[in-house]
């Protein structure tokens, strides 16, 4: 048995400032850039769990779109 998965593909900004916010002031902090979409998460865990899957979505033609969608066929 496959699972076909339709859903989304996208990238995940994460942004964390490392302490306190202060009006006109700059704050340091970190940013993540992670793979995400909905159909795609269930898909890759679904993969990680060895279950066959493939998944069926639309995805953007540019360097993170590529990224996301190297990290997802290599689960």
């Amino acid at each position: 048995m496959t699972v076909v998965v339709l859903g989304g593909v996208n990238v995940d900004l994460l942004a964390r400032a490392q302490g306190p916010l202060r009006p006109a002031a700059s704050t340091p902090g970190r940013v993540a850039i992670t793979a995400g979409g909905a159909g795609r998460n269930v898909a890759e865990n679904l993969a990680r769990l060895g279950v066959p899957t493939v998944l069926i979505a639309a995805a953007g033609d540019d360097a993170l779109t590529d990224a996301v969608l190297a990290r997802t066929a290599a689960a």
